[in-house]
């Protein structure tokens, strides 16, 4: 999905030919990978929002009532959003109807279930004791420690872009700020895996531009750093140049 797009747009509109309904989109936050067309999309009227992530407030204007809200999940399949809650106190009159796009911040946020009363068996008459041998004790998970990255080296922009070729294959760890994720240029397809995505850094200077590339599963986790405007401390290991100037690695780790 073309992001730097996204980013560029930041209001979608859409008019029908009937000027009596019309949606609108207002881009607030970071938009995901589109949903496939049946995901359901769910509801959920005067929900906490500290428990999602927002993407974008839709507009529907209809008389209708159920195409508002089939227009509004549509929308939020398109930028990624799972969860609707109705916007009742920014909404202008009975045919238009605003909804907030959002994603749970962490895991899914399911409805408890219901208690089930569960008839008890009719008593049935004691009998023997059977004595069973007990199972041999099950071993002790093994926590994994968070390898030290405190001794790797850190290697200054000018450096990185000049002496690339002899540095690629080796680890690094450096702090820059994460701006957008976008589209893989035509020049690195061969980096394109349907499992990786592209992100464009800076160190704090909008001249030390830095391409990263990191797996999939940890959209949501940059999208924060994005949308929260914070340095990231990070492990990679360079890759190639963009052009001939901007530096392409792939990320190894978070430095949490």
């Amino acid at each position: 999905m073309n992001y730097f797009f996204r980013y560029s747009c930041f209001i979608l509109i859409l008019v029908s030919a009937c000027s009596s309904s019309y949606s609108k989109f207002i881009l607030t936050g970071t938009p995901y990978d589109a949903l496939p067309e049946n995901t359901q999309i769910q509801i959920r009227p005067d929900d906490d929002l500290s428990k999602y992530d927002q993407i974008g407030i839709a507009e529907i204007k209809n008389s209708d009532k159920r195409r508002r809200i089939e227009e509004a999940k549509r929308i939020a399949r398109y930028y990624g959003g799972d969860v609707l809650i109705p916007d009742k106190e920014n909404s202008e009159s009975s045919d238009i109807e605003k909804f907030l796009v959002l994603v749970p911040i962490e895991g899914d946020i399911t409805e408890p279930a219901a208690a089930v009363t569960e008839e008890k068996p009719a008593e049935k008459p004691e009998k023997e004791p059977v004595i069973e041998e007990l199972p041999e004790p099950e071993p002790e998970p093994v926590i994994e420690e968070k390898p030290d990255y405190s001794k790797l080296p850190v290697v200054p922009y000018k450096i990185l872009k000049g002496e690339f070729r002899n540095l690629t294959g080796q680890k690094f760890k450096a702090l820059s700020y994460p701006d957008i994720m976008i589209k893989f240029p035509g020049e690195l397809k061969n980096f394109a895996k349907t499992n990786k995505r592209l992100l464009r850094m800076h160190s704090g200077k909008q001249a030390d531009t830095l391409y990263i590339i990191f797996d999939k599963r940890q959209t949501r986790q940059l999208s924060k750093y994005i949308k929260g405007k914070k340095r990231l401390s990070f492990v990679y290991t360079p890759l190639t140049l963009y052009r001939q100037s901007i530096p392409v690695v792939e990320l190894v780790d978070i430095i949490e």
